[in-house]
């Protein structure tokens, strides 16, 4: 019985690396730049998720337009409730948006 779960224990752990590595790689395709903002900015920028700044809408949520201080445009995606995008889907999305 000790045998399987030490067995057990380092499939999953290498199933874990497995998946992490692949991530990793995922990632250095893309030239991801980190931004942060709070709720209370994202509120501001599309002026409390405005109808009028309403971009579009999919399976995942509703996209606005934002304009940060420095007048730069944005799109802000608002992720439903019931999305069930994972972070690769996120990740992929957000690598090519940030190439146009």
């Amino acid at each position: 019985m000790c045998l399987i779960l030490i067995i057990l224990g380092v499939e999953r752990l290498a199933f874990y690396m497995r998946e992490r590595m692949r991530w990793e790689r995922d990632l250095r395709g893309f030239n991801l730049q980190s931004f942060q903002f709070t709720y209370r900015q994202i509120r501001a920028v599309t002026r409390n998720f405005s109808a009028s700044n309403k971009l579009g809408q999919g399976g995942f949520g509703v996209v606005y337009r934002g304009t940060l201080s420095d007048g730069t445009v944005i799109a802000v995606k608002q992720l439903s409730q019931t999305s069930n995008q994972g972070d690769r889907e996120f990740v992929n999305e957000t690598g090519l948006m940030t190439a146009i």
